[in-house]
């Protein structure tokens, strides 16, 4: 089930943040994120409620910035990250954005093969984006016409 992240949820996310990234976001960094009129954040968890994954978008009146994406090691390539994103572009097309774009370790195949997959591409570099590793990264994005 996916739905928005509630400010109770953080606890267990950032402990999916921090065995996801090397630089992860802080319980505060996620209050204030949630805080934020043109934010959304949500979650994924199973049938007994235990939180699986989550990803962060940010609104402006053009576009869908993605910002975060994880989820918990032990539920990885179960498809759980593939409805987080699609329910993140449905809520691109509800809110009619012209773009979708987020930026990803040029190493992180798993995740540009999800990009892809929903119609995200490659439009640039972004020479040593990322730390601890040091290690450039791609910004993805995909246009949204509508007719």
């Amino acid at each position: 089930m996916i739905r928005p992240m509630k400010e109770a949820d953080i606890p267990a996310i950032s402990a999916i943040e921090r065995a996801s990234f090397s630089r992860p976001w802080t319980k505060d960094n996620f209050r204030e994120s949630l805080g934020l009129p043109d934010a959304l954040f949500i979650v994924a968890q199973d049938e007994a409620g235990k939180l699986l994954g989550y990803l962060g978008m940010y609104f402006s009146p053009d576009d869908m910035g993605i910002m975060n994406v994880a989820v918990t090691p032990s539920h990885r390539g179960r498809g759980i990250g593939d409805e987080l994103l699609t329910y993140a572009m449905d809520r691109a097309y509800e809110r009619r954005v012209s773009q979708v774009y987020l930026e990803v370790r040029i190493s992180n195949d798993p995740a540009k093969r999800l990009y892809e997959k929903h119609g995200l591409k490659p439009l640039g570099i972004r020479k040593g984006l990322y730390e601890d590793p040091k290690e450039d990264g791609i910004v993805m994005g995909k246009d949204i016409k509508y007719d």
